[in-house]
């Protein structure tokens, strides 16, 4: 089994210019394997001097939240109107106190708004989706 500094050494000495057949004579492995490896050890260094206390973080930094929350202060969204930020929900996506248009408020995920897949509150959802239930009713009926 390979540790991950030796991985590390690994795509540091690829980087460099060596041949697989060293590097894989070296470490007892295949020039195949060190070949396959060559991506993910590159991937895996970048991750080691972004975070050089913790070789197992896997984790990517959270994205800065501001422009979305600056889009958000003045918009509307379907038929939802935003009233104010509330905060995150645990997972780190940011929250919002909307109002419908037929005046209920329901905290709403953020991203959820700006990718347009929340675009009203459930009970004018279900009053739509019903007007096109009999919609399609009526139009079977017809044929």
């Amino acid at each position: 089994m390979i540790t991950f500094e030796q991985k590390a050494e690994m795509a540091k000495r690829r980087a460099t210019g060596e041949t697989l057949q060293s590097i894989a004579s070296d470490y007892g492995v295949t020039r195949e394997r060190v070949r396959q490896l060559t991506p993910r050890l590159t991937a895996d260094a970048k991750r080691a001097m972004r975070y050089p206390n913790d070789y197992t973080r896997r984790v990517r930094p959270a994205k800065p939240q501001a422009p979305v929350l600056e889009a958000l202060r003045i918009g509307t969204f379907g038929c939802w109107t935003v009233v104010k930020i509330v905060s995150g929900n645990g997972n780190g996506h940011q929250r919002v106190l909307c109002r419908c248009e037929c005046g209920r408020e329901d905290e709403v995920v953020a991203v959820n708004l700006t990718r347009g897949m929340s675009t009203r509150c459930s009970e004018c959802w279900s009053k739509a989706q019903s007007k096109r239930m009999k919609a399609m009713h009526e139009a079977k009926k017809a044929a």
